[in-house]
């Protein structure tokens, strides 16, 4: 007999026909990365930890061929250990395994975003929400590359809603399940580290505080082994180092012109101071930022300026400033075979989504103040996305804020902007309700 589908059977189905268009799209995207791949900047540093933990087992960035690599910690482990994990067991095709395992994470990010979404929001919206995600044209092409981003995304996503689910149901096994990818996500990307600990206040007081510190501890084992083992490393080879190098070169406005190709000789000579502060900050913290402190003092309004409205704005804007950028603004490095530069509707759709850009970052905006505003009402899944969003963007803001690593938490931007349009519909209800019942009465 034919039936009608179920709205939740028509959810699945229109969920899968959206994951599958995801996968397509990162496909078509990485597919021309298979012949030549590009290395570029961190992707080059880590093939150099991916193949130094093959060859030698040993965690270092030294170039390929080096004989005895020396350790270091600069940067994250997990990424470049999922790289080796090809490199050893893939054989000959192991970089288009590695590509094509991205596209699937990536897809996977868009299906664990409707899941969340429909928490919030309902089925319809939570299809809507994955289809913008699908195609947002930075989420698309960072599948291409070798770079953290795809993995952290996946992971943050998932560890947002594996929280979610603890606070509806679930006991140790599942606080200590969080806990791990909440860890695996900060090993990855140590900005993650503190999210188990700014998400143990809500689920706390809604599931119980053993179970969120059972989370917190579990969250923070793989950080501090790692914390550990980089203990007596010199700071120039650690993550402190990089730490510092990051906030040196966000104290700068005009760093990212500084060190683009094609730079004004005063530009340049820009670079220079740059680079000589990193250096006395990474080598006598003390001293380099006394000397950012000088300089910040000098001239207060500019700099609260940049630091309270412009970088949080420049996280999340749209083209890529530390990358190649491209005609689009979203390569970090030159695509071989761009989707949107041979696909026209495609590229139609990249023209929308950058000139909605900015509309989506005041919606995500709106969406935050709403989650605040009434967060004991809604779902801890906005409340959470609001939390990580901030969080990020705090962090990034006081280091080195940049397009691409904002691409991560895209996904979370959308669920916000989402509910930023949900409290102006309602705002629009109440204002309409309120004139209505002003209205006078005039019987027939």
């Amino acid at each position: 007999m034919d039936r009608k589908l179920s709205t939740s059977e028509l959810y699945r189905v229109l969920l899968l026909l959206t994951a599958c268009a995801a996968f397509l799209l990162r496909f078509l995207a990485a597919n021309g990365e298979w012949v030549r791949p590009h290395l570029w900047g961190d992707s080059t540093h880590y093939m150099y930890y991916a193949y130094n933990l093959y060859k030698h087992s040993v965690f270092s960035s030294s170039p390929i061929g080096t004989p005895h690599p020396l350790a270091d910690g600069f940067d994250s482990p997990a990424y470049p250990f999922l790289v080796s994990l090809f490199i050893r067991f893939g054989g000959d095709a192991w970089f288009k395994a590695l590509l094509v395992s991205q596209c699937l994470l990536g897809t996977l990010t868009v299906v664990v975003s409707a899941i969340l979404a429909r928490r919030i929001f309902g089925h319809a919206a939570a299809i809507g929400v994955a289809l913008v995600i699908a195609f947002w044209p930075h989420l698309v092409v960072i599948s291409a590359w070798v770079l953290t981003e795809t993995l952290f995304g996946t992971l943050l996503i998932t560890g947002l809603w594996m929280s979610v689910r603890l606070t509806e149901r679930g006991g140790k096994i599942a606080a200590m399940g969080t806990g791990f990818v909440w860890g695996l996500a900060a090993l990855t990307n140590p900005v993650a580290s503190l999210m188990p600990a700014l998400l143990a206040v809500p689920i706390g007081r809604l599931r119980g505080w053993r179970l969120a510190a059972l989370m917190v501890i579990a969250g923070s084992l793989f950080p501090a082994a790692w914390a550990i083992r980089n203990h007596d490393l010199p700071t120039a080879a650690s993550s402190t180092g990089r730490a510092l190098m990051n906030f040196v070169q966000g104290s700068w406005p005009e760093y990212h012109r500084a060190i683009h190709i094609g730079r004004t000789p005063q530009e340049a000579i820009i670079a220079d101071l740059i680079n000589q502060q990193v250096g006395v900050t990474v080598d006598h913290p003390t001293a380099g930022l006394a000397q950012i402190g000088q300089r910040l003092a000098g001239a207060p309004a500019r700099y609260l300026q940049w630091y309270l409205l412009q970088k949080p704005y420049l996280l999340w804007d749209w083209r890529i400033r530390v990358g190649a950028g491209g005609p689009d603004g979203i390569e970090v490095a030159p695509l071989s075979h761009s989707p949107y530069r041979f696909i026209p509707l495609l590229g139609l759709s990249l023209d929308v989504y950058r000139t909605l850009n900015p509309l989506v970052f005041v919606l995500a905006l709106l969406g935050i103040f709403w989650a605040a505003w009434r967060w004991s009402t809604h779902t801890p899944a906005l409340v959470f996305a609001a939390i990580t969003a901030v969080y990020a963007t705090v962090v990034y803001s006081v280091l080195q804020a940049e397009p691409r690593y904002s691409i991560p938490y895209r996904p979370l931007e959308v669920l916000l902007a989402c509910a930023g349009v949900a409290m102006l519909r309602e705002m629009v209800r109440a204002i309409w309700h309120s004139k209505q019942s002003k209205q006078p009465y005039s019987p027939q």
